[in-house]
């Protein structure tokens, strides 16, 4: 029998041009491709694995800085930002969760705002612990700069706020659909699910060079922050953090988009760069001193 969701959302006719009847008889020429990732495939427990043990590192390493405030490394290291830098890579590692099973539009959704939110809250937080530094240390007509963590919070807020209303922007006005596409695959028409993801709007656009600079400024505060005392200067670990997401970015991410790939390749190299991009980032940078 001939699915219902073999035609395009608000098509009447299938690929071959018969009726979008539920219940009229499979053309012979023709094949409706699952083409998704299934829970229980050994890949996806594979890829899972990997991912639930990242996210339970980023999780402990929460819980230290949260239990160990007073302690003198922790407290330079900022820790109210340190555990929103790590929620933010938390939130960024969900991103595969959402390309297992059958493309919907909430799934199709929560894929590219897991990614962008993620690294909006996280590089958020770990540029205001920078301004904070550089504002301390590299600002030599104030005599004496206190700046509370509450202040702080207003800063990241600002910086995390603007990014987001950017990709929500986005997601209102070209938000992603699950739809169906047909394609002559040995000469059989082939219908497969699959996600319309928009990223030729102008807002998609807009929000990849939002969040593209907040990444770059963040690498230029580091650099500024680069010969304050060790207790306090972490710009080598951000530069770490800030290399991995140039990796992703610059090699994975194009390849992923530019060519047809196979869906479990596909999932594989977007799983290997969220670990890549969010954990390892946070890892790195928060790792040592943990």
């Amino acid at each position: 029998l001939l699915p219902s969701d073999c035609c395009i959302v608000g098509q009447n006719f299938g690929a071959n041009g018969s009726p979008c009847v539920e219940g009229s008889a499979l053309p012979s020429n023709f094949t409706f491709d699952c083409e998704y990732i299934v829970a229980d495939s050994p890949v996806s427990i594979a890829m899972i694995a990997i991912l639930v043990l990242i996210i339970v590192f980023l999780l402990v390493f929460m819980a230290v800085f949260a239990m160990k405030t007073s302690d003198v490394q922790i407290k330079r290291s900022q820790p109210v930002f340190v555990i929103l830098a790590c929620g933010g890579g938390v939130v960024g590692l969900l991103t595969p969760f959402f390309m297992i099973g059958k493309p919907s539009d909430v799934t199709c959704g929560l894929t590219p705002f897991c990614t962008f939110f993620g690294v909006g809250l996280m590089y958020s937080a770990f540029l205001t612990k920078m301004i904070r530094i550089d504002l301390i240390f590299n600002n030599q007509n104030m005599k004496k700069v206190v700046l509370k963590t509450s202040k702080m919070l207003v800063t990241f807020g600002q910086i995390c706020g603007f990014v987001t209303i950017m990709l929500i922007v986005h997601l209102a006005v070209a938000p992603p659909e699950a739809r169906t596409e047909f394609r002559i695959v040995n000469g059989e028409s082939v219908a497969k699910s699959v996600c319309k993801d928009n990223t030729g709007d102008i807002t998609f656009l807009l929000t990849v060079f939002v969040h593209a600079c907040l990444v770059i400024y963040g690498a230029y505060t580091a650099y500024k922050i680069r010969n304050v005392q060790d207790d306090f200067q972490e710009s080598k670990s951000i530069g770490f953090g800030l290399y991995n997401t140039t990796c992703v970015c610059v090699v994975i991410v194009p390849v992923v988009l530019a060519l047809d790939l196979e869906i479990t390749v596909r999932f594989i190299l977007v799983t290997l760069a969220t670990g890549i991009a969010f954990g390892g980032t946070c890892i790195g940078i928060t790792g040592a001193k943990a």
